[in-house]
């Protein structure tokens, strides 16, 4: 791992970048002896918040996907076309109140 101080980053801030562009070995941004940042390169960010994996996950096909959001539901009871009808207006009329809760909130702030 690399450190330098924080007053120094601005002037050898392209060459740090290229130091760890494609790198996993971070550079520890200091002051006053104590760690206040990282610099990371994008591979080894991606790494850490799970995007790369993420992204690249085989996609399920529409038609498995449908298949088992119906069993889904299935298995919680809406079975008809009438339930699951049901089941999207409590949902909406759900978010409308937390719409409408939220609005309040912000409006007293």
């Amino acid at each position: 791992m690399i450190a330098i101080k924080i007053t120094e980053v601005a002037d050898k801030l392209p060459e740090l970048i290229a130091q760890i562009a494609g790198k996993s070995e971070p550079i520890v941004l200091m002051s006053e002896g104590k760690a206040q940042a990282v610099l990371l390169g994008v591979e080894i960010f991606e790494k850490l918040l799970g995007i790369h994996e993420y992204a690249n996950r085989p996609l399920v096909p529409l038609d498995i996907l449908q298949q088992q959001f119906k069993q889904a539901l299935v298995e919680e009871g809406y079975d008809t076309h009438q339930k699951i009808v049901e089941l999207v207006k409590d949902v909406k009329r759900e978010i409308a109140d937390e719409r409408k809760d939220q609005s309040i909130v912000d409006n007293t702030l």
